[in-house]
């Protein structure tokens, strides 16, 4: 594994706690990384998510895109959200998030990107 991705998952078990933060390695050298325990408020079922992505091996340009979150995932009063697509990928249902949050810089962090999307996600 790059040394720069390790660094940043290792960033992401100190913010979030080692327990949260899983990862497979993938033959071209990318990580799909997995960060569960996100709060994403009382507007959502459920509301304690894992948010899935890919951090490719040029991490962290470009920043991880698309995020993966649970199949299921809905808002509590019913609405719709923006950039939110049902998908199965590899044989698995999830919800595609296709947002690139604001603020920051959180392409350098994937610990700030991930609060990123936990705050836009409580943002809607």
């Amino acid at each position: 594994m790059h040394p720069v991705i390790r660094a940043a998952l290792d960033d992401a078990g100190e913010t979030f706690g080692p327990d949260k933060v899983a990862f497979t390695e993938l033959p071209d050298g990318s990580v799909k990384a997995t960060v569960s325990g996100q709060d994403i408020g009382d507007g959502w079922e459920p509301r304690i998510i894992s948010i899935t992505t890919t951090l490719l091996a040029t991490f962290p340009s470009p920043p991880p895109y698309p995020f993966y979150l649970p199949a299921g995932l809905r808002k509590t009063d019913g609405r719709t959200v923006p950039g939110m697509t049902a998908v199965t990928v590899g044989g698995v249902d999830m919800i595609q998030l296709s947002v690139r949050p604001q603020g920051g810089r959180p392409e350098g962090s994937f610990a700030v990107l991930i609060c990123g999307i936990t705050a836009w996600l409580r943002r809607q």
